[in-house]
C-alpha cells in the first residue's frame, strides 16, 4: 500500500459521509466552483488526529481566549454562589451540599477550568433561582457532572509502541509457550499410550498385591496426566473443566428462605464436598450459621425439621450426579471398539466353549464359598447358645444354692435332709396322684352336701308358702276384753282375737275391723254375710 509524503500532507481531502450526501447531487462544474472557505473545512490537516477531549476546553461564543486560570476562578465563584443560594433551601438536610463539596474537591482540575463547568454552574444556578422547589434536583444535576470527570485512582497508561529489543522478546517467549504446548500435548499421547499398554495387561492376586503393581502404577500416570492437562489450559488460557456431570452447579431453592437457600447451595457446591458427600450434621450446621448470622429466629424443631428436608434433597441430587457422572465416563479403551451386535463369541465356537466352562467354574467356586462361610455362621451360632445356656445353667444353680441356704438357716434343716426330701417328694408321682384324689374325692363330698342342701332349702320354702295359703273359715267372733268367760263359753274351738292385742294374718277374704268397733260391742262375722 502506499503512503503520501509528508509534504503532501496539507493538501490532502478528506470528505465526510455528511460531505459527500451534499456535494453528490451537484454537478461537477459548481463543484469547481466551491468556496475557499468550504475547501479550508474539508482539508483535514493532521491535528485532527489527535484524541478528542471529553470536555469542552474552549466556548465556541467567546470573542477572546481566555487563559485557564481566568476559567477556574470564574467556575470557582459561580460554584460559591450555586452554594450560598442552595444552603437556606437544604437547612433540613446539610449533608447534601457537603456531599456536593466533597465531589468538586474530587473533580479533574482540567475539568475544573473548562468551559463545560462554567455552561454547568451558568444554567444550574440560573434553574434553581428561577425554581427553588426543584432545588434539589439541580443539586443532583450537578453531582453527576462532577462525579463523571472525577480522578480516577487508576489512570489509563498511554500504550508506548514497543521497541525491537521488546517485540524481539515478545516473539521470543510466544515461540517457547508454542514449543512447551507441543511438548506437554505429546508427552500427553505418550502417557495414553502407556496406560492403554497397562489396561490391557492381566494381573494375579500376587501380583495386585505387589507395592508397584500395574494398578498403582497406571494410578500415577493418571495424575501425572491431570497435572499436565492443568498446565495446557494455563498456558493456552482456557478454563480446566471438562464438562463432566460431577462439575455442573447443583441449584437448592426448596426452603422459603433465600439465606439458608444461598448457604446450602454454595456448601454443596464447593470443591471439598464433591469428593465427600456431606451427613446430616454438616448440612444442619449450615441452617444454623444462617439463622445466626441472618437473625431469622427459627425454633430448634424447626431447624431440625428444615435440615432434614435439606438433607434428603441435597444428598439425593449429589448421589444422582455421582450416578450419571459414572455412567457416562465408565469404560475402558479395551471396550472403545466394542458393539452390542459384534459379539466375538458368536463366531468363535472354542472362544463360546471356554466362556461357558469359566462361568460353571464361577459358579461352582461361588457356591463353595457360600457354603463354607454358612457353615461357620451355624457352627458360631451354636457356640453362643451353649454358652448360654451354660450362663443360664449357671445363674440358676446359684440362685436355688442361695435360697437352699436361707431355708436352712431359717427352719434349722440340713442341706442334704432337704435334698434328699426333694427328690423324694418328686421321685414319687403315686402319692402326687392319690393325694389328688382324695382332693377330688373331698371336693364331690362338699358338693353334694350342699345340693342335698339346697333341696331340702326348697321342700321347706315350699310347704310354708302351701301352709300360708291354707283358706281358714270366717266364723269367729270378736268380743272385748271385759266378757272373756262367756266368749270361751259360745266359742270354745275359735281363737279370741282382740282388736287392740294383734292382728290376724293376711287371708283371701280378710276384713279389717281395726278399731271401728265399740270396746263393749261383740261382733259376730259369717260367710253368709
Amino acid at each position: 500500500m502506499a503512503v503520501a509524503p509528508a509534504w503532501m500532507a496539507d493538501k490532502i481531502i478528506v470528505l465526510d459521509e455528511e460531505d459527500k450526501e451534499e456535494e453528490s447531487p451537484q454537478p461537477s462544474s459548481s463543484a469547481s466552483k466551491s468556496s475557499p472557505d468550504l475547501q479550508a473545512k474539508n482539508v483535514s490537516p493532521l491535528k485532527a488526529q489527535q484524541p478528542v477531549p471529553t470536555h469542552i476546553t474552549q466556548s465556541p461564543f467567546a470573542t477572546a481566549k481566555k487563559t485557564t486560570q481566568c476559567l477556574q476562578a470564574e467556575n470557582q465563584k459561580l460554584f460559591t454562589e450555586f452554594v450560598e443560594h442552595c444552603r437556606p433551601l437544604t437547612e433540613d438536610c446539610p449533608e447534601v451540599l457537603t456531599f456536593l463539596q466533597t465531589k468538586h474537591s474530587k473533580a479533574c482540575p482540567d475539568f475544573l477550568s473548562s468551559v463545560e463547568l462554567r455552561n454547568t454552574l451558568g444554567r444550574c444556578l440560573t434553574r434553581a433561582q428561577a425554581n427553588r422547589s426543584k432545588t434539589f434536583v439541580y443539586i443532583n444535576e450537578l453531582c453527576t457532572v462532577l462525579k463523571q470527570h472525577a480522578i480516577k485512582k487508576r489512570q489509563t497508561l498511554s500504550k508506548v509502541d514497543p521497541g525491537e529489543a521488546d517485540r524481539e522478546e515478545e516473539r521470543k517467549a510466544k515461540r517457547a509457550s508454542r514449543k512447551q504446548i507441543g511438548y506437554l500435548e505429546n508427552l500427553l499421547k505418550v502417557y495414553n499410550e502407556e496406560i492403554c499398554r497397562l489396561q490391557q495387561a492381566e494381573l494375579s492376586l500376587t501380583d495386585m498385591e505387589a507395592e508397584d503393581s500395574l494398578y498403582i502404577q497406571e494410578h500415577k500416570l493418571k495424575r501425572k496426566m491431570m497435572k499436565i492437562y492443568e498446565k495446557l489450559c494455563e498456558l493456552k488460557g482456557c478454563s480446566t473443566l471438562t464438562g463432566r456431570a460431577i462439575e455442573q452447579r447443583i441449584t437448592y431453592k426448596s426452603t422459603r428462605y433465600p439465606e439458608i437457600n444461598r448457604r446450602i447451595e454454595r456448601f454443596i457446591n464447593s470443591p471439598e464436598v464433591r469428593q465427600n458427600p456431606p451427613d446430616y450434621q454438616d448440612i444442619l450446621q449450615q441452617v444454623l450459621r444462617a439463622n445466626d448470622r441472618h437473625n431469622l429466629c427459627l425454633t430448634r424443631k424447626h431447624i431440625n425439621q428444615i435440615a432434614q428436608e435439606a438433607f434428603r434433597e441435597t444428598g439425593s441430587r449429589i448421589q444422582e450426579r455421582r450416578h450419571l457422572d459414572l455412567v457416562y465416563n465408565f469404560g475402558s479403551s479395551l471396550t472403545d471398539a466394542y458393539k452390542p451386535a459384534t459379539d466375538p463369541a458368536l463366531k468363535d465356537p472354542s472362544l463360546l466353549k471356554k466362556l461357558r466352562s469359566n462361568r460353571e467354574v464361577a459358579l461352582t467356586s461361588l457356591e463353595e464359598v457360600i457354603k463354607k462361610y454358612a457353615v461357620k455362621q451355624d457352627d458360631t451360632e451354636e457356640e453362643e447358645r451353649n454358652k448360654r445356656l451354660q450362663k443360664d445353667r449357671k445363674d440358676k444353680e446359684g440362685r436355688t444354692s442361695g435360697k437352699k441356704v436361707e431355708t436352712e438357716e431359717m427352719n434349722g434343716v440340713s442341706e442334704e435332709e432337704e435334698e434328699e426330701d426333694e427328690d423324694d417328694e418328686s421321685s414319687d408321682p403315686d402319692i402326687e396322684e392319690e393325694i389328688q384324689f382324695q382332693l377330688f374325692e373331698l371336693e364331690f363330698m362338699v358338693l353334694f352336701l350342699w345340693v342335698h342342701l339346697f333341696s331340702v332349702c326348697l321342700l321347706i320354702s315350699a310347704l310354708f308358702i302351701l301352709l300360708s295359703d291354707a283358706d281358714i273359715p270366717l266364723d269367729m267372733g270378736v268380743v272385748s276384753c271385759n266378757s272373756p268367760e262367756t266368749t270361751r263359753a259360745n266359742t270354745p274351738t275359735q281363737e279370741v282375737v282382740s282388736s287392740s292385742q294383734s292382728t290376724p294374718p293376711p287371708k283371701k277374704n280378710k276384713v279389717n275391723v281395726a278399731t271401728q268397733c265399740d270396746p263393749d260391742e261383740i261382733i259376730v262375722l259369717s260367710d253368709s254375710e
